[in-house]
């Protein structure tokens, strides 16, 4: 009874994660240049994932089951194996 008549509740959230490397000379010509449908390569250098979102990564439930069915190669262990 009181699943029926109680109002549904939700709750989002998201994470922001901070782009670090180095820039190239011409990145804001990019972003320009990308409105207009042109490409102009890889602009950017060295773009890696802050260290502070790997926790939230390993939390996922979509992340550890990725793992759980991965295959992994051993020396000396002929086929791949997962867990």
């Amino acid at each position: 009874m009181v699943a029926l008549l109680t109002p549904n509740q939700y709750t989002a959230s998201c994470s922001l994660v901070p782009q670090t490397g180095e820039r190239r000379s011409g990145g804001s010509l990019s972003g320009l240049a990308a409105m207009a449908g042109i490409s102009l390569g890889d602009i950017s250098a060295g773009e890696v994932l802050s260290p502070n979102v790997y926790p939230n990564i390993i939390k996922k439930v979509s992340f550890q089951k990725e793992l759980l069915h991965a295959k992994y190669t051993f020396e000396g262990v002929p086929q791949p194996i997962s867990y």
